[in-house]
């Protein structure tokens, strides 16, 4: 994988907000960043379907560029539950929690 700039990665998201709503009949769907530690950073969705509302991201470091890579293909689920780590796609999350 090679490193983009974060305009890159929400562009890419934003263009597949309605796929995945689609695809995954949700309520709502919705981008979420924030930022961790100096060289980290995390990039997600925040979404909702029958009452339950979950926010679902992936891990990314940041060079000295400014410039992000997604660190491991790990999706971390939070949400009422508590946090749930290792799902390798949005696949796995929405066929396990929704």
């Amino acid at each position: 994988m090679d490193y983009v700039s974060r305009d890159t990665i929400l562009n890419t998201m934003t263009n597949s907000l309605d796929t995945i709503k689609q695809k995954y009949n949700l309520d709502d769907i919705d981008i979420r960043e924030q930022p961790a530690d100096d060289d980290r950073y995390y990039f997600g969705y925040k979404v909702e379907k029958g009452g339950k509302e979950y926010t679902i991201h992936l891990p990314y470091v940041k060079n000295e560029e400014g410039e992000m890579m997604i660190e491991k293909i790990e999706w971390i689920v939070q949400g009422n539950h508590g946090e749930e780590i290792g799902y390798s796609n949005l696949d796995e999350v929405f066929s396990d929690k929704l």
